[in-house]
């Protein structure tokens, strides 16, 4: 996992010699390091770490997968079928690893375990009775799991629905992640075009 800056919380016992030791660990980027050692126990600087080093403390990594991607514009979910929704308005991406031009998909670049977060309003759509909508996580094209709403059987009104979705899964490095609506309407929905309704969060937690 890649990141700028990071803060290691350590009893006194941590001192500038273990960060040497660290140093000539090959499963560290040594050639990218900025700092490594400030005299207060942080290091500054853009490397690449794997677990191979164990140590206790608690670290702050800036550079943990962090998404998220909204929407404002209607787009068409015909029925009885599996649509990637196109969420293509960035709000942040630090790491650059979401799509939102060509297949609205995130790609991991680290293996971990990942929130994931999303929500989908219609526009103003009569739904049949018992009529359901899906919003499903697809894993590199697979499914995975999905939010749920069901219509009733006294509801009929013209109205917009939202579908909401969370879970933790964990991917690993080259593994890709999108949204995808399901329904069974009978003709056409169309997505919302509220930004505060529509969004796709994805943040590694480890």
């Amino acid at each position: 996992m890649a990141f700028e800056s990071s803060t290691v919380s350590v009893g006194d016992s941590f001192k500038k010699s273990y960060f040497d030791q660290l140093i000539a660990n090959d499963n560290w980027n040594k050639g990218r390091l900025d700092t490594i050692y400030s005299g207060t126990n942080t290091f500054i600087g853009e490397k690449t770490f794997r677990s191979a080093t164990t140590f206790s403390g608690t670290v702050s990594i800036e550079g943990a997968s962090r998404i998220r991607i909204t929407k404002n514009d209607a787009q068409t979910m015909p029925t009885e079928t599996s649509t990637i929704v196109e969420y293509d308005d960035e709000v942040f991406d630090n790491l650059g690893e979401y799509d939102n031009v060509t297949n609205f998909r995130f790609t991991a670049q680290d293996d971990g375990y990942y929130l994931v977060i999303a929500s989908l309003e219609t526009e103003l759509v009569v739904m049949p009775a018992l009529s359901e909508l899906y919003l499903r996580l697809f894993k590199n094209g697979d499914y995975i799991s999905d939010g749920y709403h069901e219509r009733s059987d006294g509801e009929s009104a013209n109205k917009q629905w939202q579908v909401l979705f969370n879970d933790l899964i964990q991917l690993s490095a080259g593994d890709y992640i999108d949204m995808r609506l399901v329904h069974n309407q009978g003709g056409n929905v169309d997505s919302g075009t509220d930004v505060a309704q529509n969004f796709f969060i994805v943040h590694r937690l480890s």
